[in-house]
């Protein structure tokens, strides 16, 4: 039985990594400026840092059983050739009821790796923070047309599901800034 619908909340974002990696390596061999770190606030007092200001998009997620506001931060580093990405998503009472928090995670993999040929998760771990259920997935992907390295985290939290994204260039290491970003996601402090 399908109780997510085809469109998961990460196949919206898998369209906005996509449109942002047109230029993923765009001037890879020019040198950059130091990367200016911003801590990012989000809705529920969730914080993260980011090596700049990122864009922000507001949507609608359609789950098979309603509807669930979603928010997109975006920061593309065309110079360093780096990638990051927050998306939080409202997941429905009825779906929480019908899923366990394992299957809302792994909604994760269809969307970054949407069984395209070349799609790779090469690892695949729980995580816990302050007691909330989490998922890392390290896979390789192309987007841009180009092969990519895509390392995410994913925690259910009262009942919004918070995915955080890092990317680079396939044939390069994550740089130390997209574990930076990744390791910088602190939960809001309050009652679970």
């Amino acid at each position: 039985m399908n109780l997510i619908r085809k469109t998961s909340p990460f196949a919206s974002a898998t369209v906005v990594l996509s449109g942002l990696c047109a230029l993923f390596f765009t001037g890879l061999s020019a040198k950059a400026a130091p990367a200016t770190w911003k801590v990012l606030r989000m809705a529920g007092g969730h914080r993260v840092s980011m090596p700049g200001t990122p864009s922000m998009a507001r949507s609608v997620y359609h789950w098979r059983d309603g509807d669930g506001k979603e928010v997109i931060y975006a920061l593309r580093r065309v110079r360093q050739g780096d990638l990051f990405y927050v998306d939080s998503v409202e997941v429905p009472l009825k779906t929480r009821k019908l899923l366990k928090p394992n299957q809302i995670l792994g909604a994760q993999s269809g969307g970054f790796f949407g069984g395209r040929r070349d799609d790779k998760i090469v690892s695949r771990r729980a995580l816990s923070m302050r007691g909330y259920r989490g998922l890392e997935l390290i896979g390789l992907t192309v987007m841009g047309g180009k092969s990519v390295i895509l390392r995410s985290r994913a925690f259910l939290v009262r009942g919004t599901l918070i995915t955080l994204v890092a990317v680079a260039p396939n044939k390069m290491p994550l740089q130390r800034a997209g574990m930076r970003f990744l390791d910088s996601f602190q939960l809001a402090s309050g009652k679970r």
